[in-house]
């Protein structure tokens, strides 16, 4: 006989779900309701959404969309190398720069940011996309997901590719690359995510309205938006702002979970 306590638990956490699910949508139900909202007489209306394309929207997003996709691949880039040489080479100092990784983690990047404009005003990227993209081009947690994945590859088939007389930049392109995919896939929409919604450096770097991003063109926007109805203009801004990244998201999200759970055993999902 089924003890009723038995019963009750899985009635209990469903409801603690929906419950939990309920919250998290809340605040995108009401971004999009007060987006076709019209705020004098609460009527549906799509005039925010002609309204705010009235403005140079379309200019932010392609200039977020440029910085974020460059962004995003040249860290995928440096940050797989650096992993797949940390998990599979033995050289002297390894472990020093490992920890001296594992330590970089723990220093919160504002802190960086007095340094890292001195050095990019020294070699005048002030006001240029390379200036927000360069000290960004590595990223320790990166380095430390991909080393984490690389490290359930099968050395012997790395070996015998090196007996074929593969270069190591084509086993890592070749070989390493394609067998953790889901990690990449994972990492890439991290790194856009950031990228795109990246605020307080870019502030700091560009200057000119023509390279403004999306973030820093929506505070500019609600800076000159005292007027009534402004805030549902801002509401559909923000909603046509966050397009790329679900789009993105629903493409990579069979595989997000799964680059994140590295394990090991035969259930590591960068197996060979």
């Amino acid at each position: 006989m089924t003890h009723p306590h038995r019963q009750v638990r899985p009635i209990f956490q469903e409801l603690l779900l929906i419950l939990c699910a309920l919250l998290a949508i809340a605040p995108f139900a009401y971004l999009l309701v007060g987006s076709v909202r019209d705020e004098s007489d609460l009527s549906f209306s799509w005039d925010n959404y002609r309204r705010i394309l009235r403005t140079p929207l379309a200019s932010w997003m392609m200039n977020s969309l440029l910085l974020a996709s460059t962004q995003t691949v040249l860290v995928i880039l440096t940050s797989s190398l650096a992993g797949f040489a940390l998990a599979k080479y033995q050289f002297k100092g390894r472990v020093v720069i490992a920890g001296a990784l594992a330590i970089a983690v723990l220093v919160p990047s504002q802190v960086l940011f007095p340094g890292m404009y001195a050095e990019v005003r020294r070699l005048g990227l002030i006001d240029s996309y390379l200036g927000v993209i360069a000290p960004s081009l590595v990223s320790v947690f990166g380095i430390f997901l991909f080393k984490a994945s690389f490290e359930t590859l099968n050395d012997d088939v790395l070996s015998a590719a090196r007996l074929d007389g593969a270069s190591e930049i084509t086993i890592w392109w070749c070989i390493a690359l394609p067998a953790i995919r889901p990690t990449i896939h994972a990492f890439m929409l991290m790194s856009f995510l950031s990228a795109w919604n990246a605020f307080l450096w870019p502030q700091i770097v560009l200057q000119s309205d023509s390279r403004l991003t999306l973030p820093l063109g929506l505070v500019n926007l609600q800076g000159i938006s005292d007027g009534p109805g402004e805030t549902g203009r801002l509401l559909a801004a923000t909603v046509i702002g966050i397009l790329p990244c679900a789009v993105l998201f629903i493409l990579l999200e069979r595989d997000t979970a799964a680059g994140l759970m590295i394990e090991d055993g035969s259930e590591a999902p960068a197996r060979m």
